[in-house]
């Protein structure tokens, strides 16, 4: 923009140079700082990111630079116009809030520098100006951390229910184990027997089912008692679990 104005003859050579670096200086090499910044501080700022927001800084010295060859009311219609540039940043980039004030603090004074060297602005329009210029700021730096604060009780909502979901499906195969286990010895009980038989004739696969007798178990129970009746089944079924296995494929 600035080279069109320039062969345009809308701005003088020299004035176009000098506008377009003092452009560059308030705007490009803060933005060089926050590149390395963000290096320091990965959390805050991804490489797509940081790319959009020097794209940013330079697309606002473009239009510094159109502004400066401007005069009269399309002049102050265009420094009005560029108000709309940062609210629009600020409300659709996906940065940390923190990361977006720190590009507000280097915007904001571009745009005060240019309101008020512009020379075709009384002070009235250059008060107006900046207060324009921080009152969209600041809106749009609340919209922002509002969309934030809510991005991010969505996402813990949305863990939180997967967290709740996995702890559901934890406790109901939990809770279906218990349900085929002896709750004295530990070995499956007839509903995993019943279930395993069921499978097993449905796909045609082979079950085996062991059928123990302990012998003079109830004389033994009777004269040391139930507790150690139970002890005895238990020591029992650890053995048998430990000596029978599933089935090879």
């Amino acid at each position: 923009a600035g080279i069109a104005l320039l062969v345009s003859g809308a701005l003088a050579p020299q004035d176009a140079a000098r506008t377009y670096f003092a452009a560059q200086l308030v705007t490009v090499t803060p933005a060089l700082g926050l590149l390395v910044l963000t290096q320091r501080l990965p959390r805050l700022l991804d490489a797509a990111h940081v790319l959009n927001v020097v794209l940013f800084l330079l697309s606002m010295a473009g239009m510094i630079v159109v502004s400066r060859g401007l005069h009269g009311e399309i002049a102050l219609f265009q420094a009005f116009a560029m108000a709309a540039a940062p609210v629009s940043f600020n409300l659709v980039q996906t940065l940390d809030f923190r990361a977006v004030v720190a590009v507000a603090l280097l915007y904001l004074p571009a745009l005060f520098l240019n309101a008020e060297t512009h020379g075709g602005f009384d002070g009235s329009a250059v008060w107006i100006l900046d207060w324009f210029y921080v009152m969209l700021t600041a809106l749009s730096l609340k919209a922002n951390r509002r969309i934030e604060a809510s991005e991010r009780l969505n996402f813990l909502n949305a863990l939180r229910e997967r967290l709740r979901s996995g702890a559901i499906a934890a406790d109901n195969r939990r809770l279906d184990e218990l349900a085929r286990t002896d709750g004295l010895t530990g070995l499956p009980n007839r509903r995993d027997f019943d279930a395993r038989f069921a499978a097993a004739m449905q796909d045609g696969g082979a079950l085996a089912v062991l059928v123990v007798d302990i012998d003079h178990f109830k004389l033994y129970n009777d004269a040391l008692g139930h507790p150690e009746g139970d002890r005895c089944l238990r020591a029992v079924a650890a053995a048998i679990a430990r000596g029978v296995g599933e089935a090879p494929n």
